[in-house]
């Protein structure tokens, strides 16, 4: 390729034709010694802008402009390529110096933002199972439940769980009826619990678990074991009633009879049932208390009543003397 330059003759002074003559040998310098081309510029695109922590993000190089070929200096990580991955554990600003062939330099930033990963923790105490997150829990420690955070990156919940076992009162076995002078013993399959009774006016009851009737009537006896860790107390319980004393009452009626007569015996209390020590002597009438002559003697008559709800019989005795006739004989 020439340049040709053509000056007319009486167009332009000889000082003009010198001044254009130098312009044409730059112009000739620009183009063919490669000085025409466009400024270099360089700028960073990447990937992903926002990343969670540790995540893999593509950082590339664009020059524009200069002499080809360029090469590349990142600053944080010491590459020479076009593009790099890195892998930033916080908010990061990365930097590349593009320089050409000319030496012409060039650099451009990129600011790459890190969203952070999170955890957090809380305690709870619980009794025998403790259901979270879907799973049901029997035993202490920690446990973790992995999710994301509201900034989408991972983020661990750890429960610190305390699982207690439930407290048992077992079951309260024993004798439950008795006298309202006598005393039961009440025992049960559970442990480390105490005693206590609703009526005491009723009944009592010791540590040990002995029942003392006091008056007749019914009491709630309850066993109970105070619960820890989350739970309730438990309490077993068992009703014992206590029954009145039986009174057989106080006895009357004439003792001394002859054997042709006859006497009745009754008593200050009814419901009760008589009977004759001796029924050779003389017999009474179960009911009616009418005593009826056999022979000349004597007997004890029983008024027995009967006890119930753990009570023994009561019994009054009155005797009875029999006098045989007197006999005049023959005259």
């Amino acid at each position: 390729m020439s340049l040709n330059l053509f000056f007319p003759a009486k167009s332009f002074s000889k000082k003009s034709k010198l001044i254009l003559f130098s312009f044409a040998i730059i112009l000739f310098s620009l183009v063919f010694c490669g000085r025409a081309n466009a400024q270099l510029t360089v700028n960073i695109t990447s990937n992903l802008d926002s990343v969670c922590a540790g995540t893999n993000v593509t950082l590339t190089a664009n020059p524009s402009g200069g002499t080809t070929p360029y090469t590349f200096l990142w600053d944080n990580a010491s590459e020479t390529t076009g593009s790099i991955i890195v892998a930033p554990g916080s908010t990061t600003t990365y930097k590349v110096i593009v320089t050409d062939s000319a030496d012409n330099v060039d650099s451009a930033t990129i600011t790459i933002t890190v969203k952070q990963s999170s955890s957090s923790s809380f305690s709870i105490s619980a009794c025998d199972s403790y259901l979270w997150r879907g799973t049901t829990y029997t035993t202490s420690g920690a446990k973790n439940f992995d999710t994301l955070n509201v900034a989408g990156c991972d983020s661990t919940i750890t429960l610190n769980l305390t699982i207690t076992a439930a407290p048992d009162a077992g079951d309260i076995s024993g004798t439950t009826a008795l006298c309202a002078n006598g005393t039961t013993t009440l025992s049960t399959s559970g442990s480390g619990g105490t005693w206590s009774s609703v009526s005491t006016g009723v009944a009592t009851v010791n540590a040990s678990g002995v029942v003392t009737a006091v008056s007749a009537g019914t009491s709630e006896i309850r066993y109970i074991v105070t619960g820890t860790g989350g739970c309730a107390n438990d309490t077993a319980s068992i009703v014992v009633t206590v029954t009145a004393l039986p009174s057989a009452g106080t006895l009357s009626g004439t003792q001394a009879i002859c054997e042709t007569g006859s006497t009745t015996f009754t008593s200050t209390v009814g419901g009760g049932a008589w009977t004759s020590d001796d029924t050779n002597v003389a017999t009474i009438n179960g009911s009616t208390g009418v005593i009826t002559v056999v022979a000349a003697g004597s007997t004890t008559m029983n008024y027995v009543v009967t006890g119930s709800g753990g009570c023994a019989n009561d019994t009054a005795t009155r005797t009875v003397t029999i006098t045989a006739a007197p006999v005049a004989g023959t005259i």
